[in-house]
């Protein structure tokens, strides 16, 4: 079989930056090799029929395993009030023996018209179970669950002051809940991730920037690295101690498979109120909480071990103190490394001349439900600050989009709207779904076309260029990973 594949008759997008067409792409072994020549003599042709080719798409921020296989079988997204929720895990426990867990998630406040508690699980549900709010930063537990947990311990954790009623939030929950989960099989877990890839795929996704625990890395991405499955490029949950920063540079790393950061929670979310802002919410108490590193005062300590070892710092900053605090910590970290904030959903005006040059992680899928909260979370004068990417570029950020999947869907074009709708050009909506977002990954052969680029492709219906946002969105005909095609529209 050739390993010659030659694209012609299309509109090709080299370079999102300069934004130059070509009319056909050669590709072998996997990489650009020409560009606007005649197919070479044995080479596999696809006639484009008009298409637009563009660099492959990136995701620049999910939990690739999390959403595979942790956030639990039962969704509660639709659910509007207590007696939907009851009754979906009620009918979750008839279903299941009395060995299974049950993990929902989806849920949020505003959708249920309040908080819910250990009181919303009827006595029918007997086994464990737990259900994540929609950000996956709160999480309710029935009596069964709490049965299993150390109290004691968890209320001495950020966010584990209401664990009696059932409710755990942030610290609380990641290092006092989660870890008392049942582990799913590791052969389940790999052929759930692969489901995903597939999915992935659908939507012109080639490299992505996933969350993990190293654990994770072990058990299921170097099995997908292995198969060649998809481009990754892991942050890592765990703590960088000596031991694990070795265990890590001594992974076999690729294309397909490096750790190239660490990640830290500074904050909580804007939907439940724990994002740390520099003013009091306008509908609640307090101005958020400070959480992971920063709540301890570990975060300059965390953040030299981080960078030091030669890994990327990583941030998460929803609120607008949040993100000044990052913006400080991250100010002498050396820029090759590409330190990032994540989300930074909300940021102050004292804080953008220090934008200049540093990357942020954003998610544009999830501006329409904040904005829906965000009136009533900060009030008429902050809603400005809120998700407004166009003030980030003026001032010189670098934006990288990304979902956060499981917490919203990976669809990088659906992203690509959203911001476009909100004032950003076309040009830098695509830009930041590809050459940017691979930079803020460390990946320099991604996210553009020209020779020597890893031929990761998105071919679109529609040149995402020139087409009408408002009217319409591109869709994605196939995708193509190193030169081989792994998503062809029927």
């Amino acid at each position: 079989m050739s390993r010659t594949l030659h694209l012609l008759n299309g509109n090709i997008i080299v370079d999102p930056i300069v934004g130059d067409y070509c009319s056909s792409l050669t590709i072998e072994d996997g990489f650009v090799t020409e560009l606007g020549v005649e197919a070479p003599l044995g080479a596999k042709t696809i006639d484009l029929q008009g298409n637009c080719v563009v660099p492959g798409l990136v995701d620049s921020h999910l939990h690739l395993v999390l959403g595979a296989t942790g956030r639990g079988d039962i969704s509660c997204s639709s659910c509007t009030s207590k007696s939907a929720f009851q009754s979906l895990f009620e009918e979750a426990a008839r279903d299941r023996d009395n060995e299974s867990w049950l993990v929902g998630y989806g849920w949020s406040d505003q959708a249920l018209g309040g908080l819910p508690d250990r009181s919303w699980f009827s006595n029918e549900v007997l086994v464990p179970a737990i259900c994540y709010r929609v950000d996956f930063h709160c999480a309710v537990v029935n009596e069964g669950f709490l049965s299993q947990l150390d109290t004691s311990l968890i209320k001495k954790m950020q966010g584990g002051d209401r664990v009696d009623e059932g409710i755990i939030c942030e610290d609380a929950l990641f290092h006092g809940v989660m870890p008392n989960l049942p582990e799913l099989d590791t052969k389940v877990k790999i052929d759930r991730t692969l489901l995903a890839v597939e999915e992935l795929y659908e939507k012109g996704i080639t490299l992505v920037g996933t969350m993990e625990e190293k654990k994770e890395i072990d058990q299921v991405l170097v099995s997908l690295q292995q198969s060649k499955a998809i481009r990754m490029r892991v942050m890592c949950h765990d703590e960088p101690t000596p031991q694990l920063i070795e265990a890590c540079n001594s992974l076999v790393q690729d294309s397909y498979l490096q750790i190239i950061g660490f990640k830290t929670f500074l904050d909580g979310t804007l939907g439940s109120r724990t994002a740390k802002m520099y003013a009091p919410w306008s509908d609640s108490k307090g101005s958020g909480v400070w959480t992971g590193h920063a709540a301890k005062g570990l975060l300059e300590e965390w953040v030299h071990a981080v960078s030091s070892a030669g890994y990327a710092p990583v941030l998460h900053a929803i609120g607008d103190e949040a993100v000044g605090a990052a913006l400080d910590v991250l100010e002498d970290v050396d820029p090759l490394l590409a330190p990032r904030i994540e989300h930074a959903q909300c940021i102050a005006e004292r804080d953008l001349p220090a934008l200049t040059g540093k990357f942020f992680g954003v998610q544009p899928a999830h501006q329409p439900a904040d904005y829906q909260i965000g009136l009533k979370a900060l009030g008429c004068e902050r809603m400005s600050g809120l998700h407004n990417w166009r003030s980030m570029l003026d001032a010189g950020g670098v934006l990288s989009f990304g979902s956060d999947w499981p917490i919203a869907p990976p669809d990088p074009l659906l992203a690509m709207k959203i911001a476009i709708l909100q004032g950003l050009t076309p040009k830098e909506a695509l830009v930041a779904s590809t050459l940017s977002a691979a930079k803020s990954l460390q990946t320099e052969q991604s996210g553009h076309l020209r020779i020597g680029a890893f031929a990761d492709i998105a071919v679109l219906d529609q040149d995402p260029l020139k087409c009408d946002w408002k009217e319409s969105i591109p869709s994605v005909t196939m995708t193509i990973v190193a030169g081989r095609v792994v998503y062809e529209k029927e």
